[in-house]
């Protein structure tokens, strides 16, 4: 089974190529300096090198003994044997960089020769070129389809796409015209679509394989390179050269479905046979990114235990590890915004946000709260800058050579200057609100423009080259970014006299002043910073430096900060800094106490600046590639409960939470995210909790007393005395008709049976596995599916007669069991595999290979609809949400 983990993979040298072999157990990997990298795929470790001349695209025979490697610069390909790991002959091709691919049956290696306008055929049981094919101007990429029976070329020099007839090794037809710089292609299995991505021209082209024409094209954005199709041609796979994520289109409607966050950017990629996991080689590091096809992971808390979806707004997880349960919004919500939009702006009291479009004269206001688009100001000319009174009376937007006044109130504008001779890329309002200073790029100056005299700017102050940002402290303290001579000016604001030049990062393209005045945050977006747990920039990170204002000195080390850092936003308590990385389409979250980044949220392509709500609980960022802006929860809902909640239960709007190191059970009202008054005490060790199908009682395991308890849902009253089930009670379940309780004990390997009328037990325990854990009963109610965490089984029992009658293998020992409403369906964790197993429950068999997860998943839920679960894993304080 091959590693999960997304921990970017370190080399020596900068990778190309990969290549998985046919059993998946290993990764070869092209690297400059004459370097193959052999990866172990179970351990995610180089396990060897091997000496190869100029290697460059690389591809396994489908026996797995043979490796071919192209050598540009010799014009020619190595035959490497991966027994002895050493090249064993070279063959000659046409000379001239290319790439190449293997027909199913191993027999052809067609290699395309760039220089050449050629592609070479090799024979590979004879080990030798057999022919040359005259193609296109510039051939590229070769991709042979699935049945073998084509080989596309593209021909980044006509822009075209090439098709040979591998039974005559000739070229049919006419060349296919596509985008701008063709490169990555992709077939689908049935071999009836060609997929062909444009560098340049930012789309891909959908191509129908029998009438050789294009049907569709994608728009895409961020040079896309390498295509990748799912195994079961669901999914398209495509790498963004410039980007730290890989996007993921629906083959059937050629929609994008999302984006898949990588620490770099992704240049070639590799599924697995089975398409749960790719790897991908960094454009701009030394390391492979490993990523998860189907499941994205959000920070869910310390030592999450269990997940529950009651609704599709929201997704509620009990941390054992920090007496909480967060809450997770599932979508990530994005608003409407117009055209490149660039910079944001939210009022002191939270109502509204105003955002500045690059590309239209629009400023677009929406309401904070619900993200509803409320109306667009007209402006002279598009606004690439904004600033705010600290009052909130007045907005202030620039952009070129025009300052506009904006009442907040009325949104009306109450002042729009004549154009001027210069450049605006920053503005930033003065303490009174009365006055704006404006950084002017082209004179290299900034000036302090009085509303009173909207006609005749202040006196010039001469600052550093091509200032492109400026902010005001409390005190009135002028600081300006100058991008070209990377340092940051300081203007005393009673004088308007310079008093200081700091030298900063490498393109300080950004700055903004804390909430207390004490420290001006200055993004450094081409700074060369060590890598970010792997991010690069143009060798490296960029950073952010961290000036004392009351020295006018820069403070400590600049910290990484992701691609191209551009915006800045500090939050009102002074603990965090939320940081827009215009290159890894992220806004990271850094703790001003220990200057590192402890979050990294995906958001849009290309954000350009972050502005935050006043309580600092959401941030807007605007996403420049997307036209959109993210809105963002900064802090997970964390609600209170007792001492170690491990299971959860909801119904009738409320969730219950078993707190089991307080012997409680709390119960928080959905709707308002609260606690309600008052938790249920039932002692002992609470664990797992089941409700009844009309919502009237709750039961309640104890591992603590070896018992169920049992809670009237409206009196939040304990009935009766507990009942006693044996020593370690851990799994209930009831019965669809709601008059049985089923609850398995770990210890003892039993099943005992509950009659919830009577509150007795019925019968003696029966046995049942090694060591039973979550249990779940069919929709019909005649069977019971065990997770036996005692052996690597699923066990399957028969409600009547308390007798297992399957055994269903499993990689690894399960813990958490979820069952889809119809009962088709039902998802195993299996924490040692870090994977989640898909059970037919008609046939009793596994659906496929299980899929990748956290780290320890434990608790697992389906969301609304049956289309995807979410899991709680323990290890990595994560939740995934996984696409079934």
């Amino acid at each position: 089974m091959v590693d999960f983990s997304t921990t970017p993979i370190p080399l020596s040298h900068t990778p190309f190529a990969l290549a998985l072999a046919p059993d998946g157990r290993k990764l070869c990997v092209t690297g400059s300096d004459d370097t193959v990298f052999v990866i172990d795929t179970l351990t995610h470790k180089v396990t060897s090198t091997i000496a190869c001349p100029g290697p460059g695209d690389l591809v396994f025979h489908p026996d797995g003994g043979q490796l071919f490697v192209t050598h540009a610069d010799a014009g020619a390909v190595s035959v490497v044997d991966i027994t002895t790991q050493s090249v064993t002959r070279t063959i000659e091709v046409a000379a001239g960089e290319g790439f190449l691919t293997m027909t199913p049956d191993g027999r052809r290696v067609y290699v395309s020769n760039q220089d050449k306008g050629k592609v070479s055929v090799i024979d590979t049981g004879l080990a030798k070129s057999i022919r040359d094919i005259a193609t296109g101007t510039e051939p590229a990429r070769v991709v042979v389809s699935p049945d073998g029976l084509r080989v596309y070329v593209t021909d980044t020099g006509a822009n075209t796409v090439i098709v040979i007839d591998t039974g005559t090794d000739t070229v049919i037809g006419s060349p296919i015209p596509v985008g701008w710089i063709p490169f990555g292609m992709a077939v689908t299995p049935d071999s009836r679509r060609v997929f062909v991505a444009s560098l340049l021209g930012n789309q891909v082209a959908v191509i129908d394989a029998t009438t050789r024409s294009v049907t569709a094209n994608i728009a895409v954005e961020g040079f896309p390179q390498d295509l990748q199709i799912s195994p079961d041609g669901r999914r398209l796979f495509l790498t963004h050269r410039d980007m730290d994520r890989i996007t993921v289109v629906g083959t059937a409607d050629l929609r994008v479905l999302r984006t898949l966050p990588t620490a770099g950017a992704p240049r070639m990629m590799a599924l697995t046979a089975d398409g749960h996991c790719g790897y991908a080689s960094d454009f701009e590091g030394s390391a492979v990114l490993p990523f998860l096809t189907e499941s994205l992971s959000a920070s869910a808390g310390v030592r999450p235990e269990s997940v529950s979806a009651p609704d599709s707004r929201r997704v509620y997880v009990a941390n054992s590890g920090s007496d909480a349960v967060s809450v997770i919004g599932p979508d990530d919500w994005r608003v409407p915004a117009g055209q490149e939009p660039n910079a944001v702006a939210v009022t002191p009291d939270g109502r509204l946000a105003f955002v500045a479009n690059g590309k239209s004269n629009a400023l677009t206001v929406f309401d904070a709260d619900t993200d509803e688009v409320l109306d667009d100001i007209t402006l002279a000319n598009p606004a690439v800058t904004l600033s705010m009174s600290r009052d909130g009376r007045f907005l202030f937007a620039a952009g070129q050579n025009r300052l506009t006044g904006i009442d907040v109130s009325s949104q009306e504008k109450f002042m729009e200057t004549n154009a001027w001779e210069g450049s605006i890329l920053s503005i930033a309002a003065a303490p009174d609100g009365r006055h704006v200073y404006v950084a002017d790029e082209d004179a290299d100056t900034v000036f302090l423009f009085a509303l009173a005299d909207p006609v005749n700017p202040g006196t010039p102050v001469p600052v550093g080259s091509q200032p492109n940002a400026v902010a005001v402290t409390p005190d009135g303290d002028v600081y300006v970014a100058n991008r070209a001579s990377d340092d940051v000016t300081v203007i005393d604001g009673s004088t308007l006299t310079v008093v200081a030049t700091l030298p900063v990062g490498v393109s300080p393209a950004a700055l903004t002043v804390s909430a207390d005045g004490r420290r001006v945050y200055v993004a450094n977006q081409n700074d060369t910073a060590p890598a970010l747990d792997g991010q690069r920039g143009h060798g490296g990170c960029g950073t952010v430096s961290v000036i004392d204002t009351a020295t006018r000195s820069v403070s400590g080390d600049p910290i990484p900060a992701g691609r191209q850092p551009i915006g800045l936003a500090p939050a009102a308590q002074g603990d965090r800094l939320y940081v827009a990385a215009f290159l890894s389409a992220a806004m990271l979250v850094i703790d001003t106490a220990t200057r590192t980044v402890i979050d990294r949220t995906p958001v849009g392509l290309y954000p350009t600046a972050v502005a935050l709500t006043p309580d600092g609980r959401r941030a807007f960022v605007t996403n420049s590639g997307d036209g959109d802006v993210s809105d963002v929860d900064t802090h997970t809902t964390r609600i209170p409960v007792g001492k170690r909640p491990t299971g959860m239960a909801a119904a009738d709007g409320l969730l219950y939470v078993a707190n089991s190191g307080a012997g409680t059970v709390s119960v928080i009202d959905i709707e308002t995210n609260a606690p309600t008054d008052n938790a249920i005490s039932v002692g002992g060790q609470p664990r797992t909790l089941a409700i009844a199908p009309d919502g009237s009682r709750l039961y309640v395991t104890d591992s603590g007393t070896g018992s169920v308890h049992v809670v009237d849902t409206a009196t939040r009253a304990v009935l009766g005395t507990p009942v006693l089930t044996g020593s370690t009670p851990l799994g209930a379940a009831v019965s669809p008709d709601g008059t049985r309780l089923y609850v398995t004990d770990s210890d003892a390997a039993t099943i005992t049976v509950i009659d919830t009328g009577t509150r007795t037990v019925i019968g003696t325990p029966a046995g049942v596995g090694v060591a039973p854990l979550e249990v779940v009963v069919a929709p019909g109610g005649s069977r019971l599916f065990v997770a036996d965490t005692g052996a690597d089984k699923l066990l399957v029992v028969d409600t009547a007669t308390l007798v297992v009658t399957t055994a269903v293998e499993l990689p690894g020992a399960p813990h958490g069991l979820a069952l889809s409403a119809e009962g088709r369906t039902l998802v195993v964790t299996i924490p040692a595999a870090q994977s989640l197993a898909v059970i037919d429950t008609a046939t009793l068999k596994t659906v496929g290979a299980p899929l990748p997860v956290g780290n320890a998943p434990h608790g697992v839920t389906f969301a609304p609809g049956g289309l995807r679960v979410y899991v709680a894993n323990t290890a990595s304080n994560t939740v995934s949400l996984v696409d079934l």
